[in-house]
Parts: C-alpha cells; structure tokens; sequence
C-alpha cells in the first residue's frame, strides 16, 4: 500500500533580537576624553617642553614683581632667583642683590631682638628699612625693638639706684645681686665677686657717718659691639674716718659696664674717677666733766 508521508510539527521559531540603534554617545565621549587631555597637554605639558628659556625667564620675572608690589619679598625673591638661572639680566641681579640684603638684615634683627640686643637689632633693621624703605614688616619691628631698647635703657638707669642702695645700705653681701662672677674691678685687674665683697667690706668699715649720694644725671650708652651698656654717673661721698682722724669727702665720676645675662643685668666693668677731693680734721672731742672741781655739784 502506498506509504503515507510522515509530517512533523513545525518548530517553535527562535526569536531573533532585534538590532540595536548607533550608540552616538560613544565617539563623543572618546571626543571630549581626547580633548580633554589635549588641553592639559597643551596648557600645562607641552609649554614646559617647548618654551624657550627667554619666555620662561618673562614669567618667573612677571611673577618676581607682582610679588614686589604686594610686599610679598620671600616669593619675589624666589621667583627672580628662577628668572636668573633663564637668564641672566642686571635686572634680576640688582632685584635679587636688594632682596637678599633686606632679608638678611631682616633675619639678624630678628635674632638680636630675641637676645633683647635691640641696640644691634634696630641697627639691622634700619638696614632693611633703607633698602626697602615702605616695607610694614620692618616698620612695625623697628618700633618694637625701640620700645625694647628703652625699656632695657630703663632697667640700667634703675642700676645707679641700686649701687647707691648698697652702699648706703651698709651690706656689702647685696654686691652678689650686682656684680658678675668676675668683674674689672677699679683698675685692680679682673677680682672675683667674693673678693669684691671684702674689698667693699673694708672700705665701709674705715668709716662712720658715711652717705652716698648721686649727683649727675645718670647716663647710659647703649652697645652695639655687644648686648652691654655703659652707665656713668658722679657719685659724692662724705664720712668719718676715725682710724686717721680726718672727715674726708670726694666726688667720683663713676662708670660700670653692664651686661644683659638673660634676665637681669651685672657688672663686668667698674671704674671711678676722682673729679674732687677734701679732708678736714675731726673735731677734738670735748674733756668729760671733771665732777671733783671746786663749786661743781656731784651729778649722780
């Protein structure tokens, strides 16, 4: 018999995707990232590349006198000293030669203003001021290191006071708040402080009714070799020296270097010179009542 076809069932068809649209925000994307990096090569890369040292040298000498004119003298230095290793130009020298000078003398006074050796400290910044003369850095440090240098003129004027307090005192043991450990002593050569005290001692001691008087105005000189000042005044004296019977009485001028130990000042130089001098003979002192004398009535 005939052979019947088989038939088989159609398959189920497999769905097909359907194609995606052009993703147009790719190539912009590459575009801006492209570009992107072309700018930063372009401004910031390639100019370091490709400039010529004479238009570096315009740069590092725009910036040196923006910051000039905004008192900025650190960053005007720095950037002159870039201009010069360009190129070499008197203008960059004669910028450089004036701020190194103004820095330095800038940094000294600062130094001897922290040592309170503001004599040598407004020396340093009257430099400053004369290389620079509108700086408001060293104006302002100027006026502080005055006020210091008059503080400190203060303090050894105030010393003149304090000899005299000893002297009159009558304690020679108060000379340690004074003196140094080893001072020029009166041309005696350099005497230690405890032999000072002994010297001072025996010098009191030949006298009764002593006084001491300062009769000068008392000057002082500050130092700008060293942090020291020199003090000079005219001390009068007058008392008894019962030992050779005689009232003596001088005047000296007198004149101590002192020197700034951080805290206090002391003496490291002494000298007195005489201006005046008198000696009178002690009065004889009268007989003690002769109570055996005829007519005398008995004091009992």
């Amino acid at each position: 018999r005939p052979v019947e076809p088989v038939t088989t069932p159609n398959r189920a068809l497999r769905a097909e995707p359907e194609p995606k649209g052009f993703r147009w925000w790719i190539p912009v994307l590459m575009f801006l990232v492209l570009g992107g990096m072309g700018y930063v090569a372009y401004e910031y890369v390639l100019p370091n590349i490709v400039a010529t040292p004479e238009k570096l040298y315009e740069e590092y000498k725009k910036d040196g006198d923006t910051f000039l004119a905004n008192k900025d003298y650190a960053n005007a230095l720095r950037s002159f000293e870039a201009a010069l290793e360009k190129q070499d130009t008197p203008y960059v020298r004669d910028r450089i030669k004036m701020l190194s000078t103004y820095q330095t003398a800038l940094s000294e006074g600062d130094a001897q203003s922290g040592e309170a050796w503001f004599a040598k400290a407004i020396e340093s910044y009257e430099k400053a001021q004369q290389t620079i003369p509108d700086s408001p850095e060293v104006a302002q440090r100027l006026q502080k290191a005055r006020q210091g240098l008059n503080a400190m003129t203060q303090r050894a004027r105030a010393f003149a006071e304090q000899y005299l307090n000893v002297l009159n005192g009558g304690d020679s043991s108060e000379i340690y708040n004074l003196y140094d450990d080893t001072v020029d002593y009166l041309g005696r050569g350099t005497l230690k402080r405890e032999d000072i005290k002994t010297a001072l001692a025996e010098d009191m001691n030949q006298y009764t009714n002593a006084s001491y008087e300062i009769v000068s105005p008392i000057e002082v000189e500050a130092s700008t070799g060293l942090n020291r000042y020199k003090v000079l005044f005219d001390l009068a004296f007058s008392g008894d020296n019962v030992t050779d019977g005689v009232r003596r009485s001088f005047r000296q001028k007198k004149r101590f270097t002192l020197n700034w130990r951080g805290d206090r000042f002391v003496v490291t130089y002494e000298r007195g010179s005489m201006l005046e001098q008198q000696e009178d003979s002690l009065p004889d002192e009268a007989p003690p009542p002769d109570n055996n004398a005829p007519g005398k009535v008995f004091d009992f």
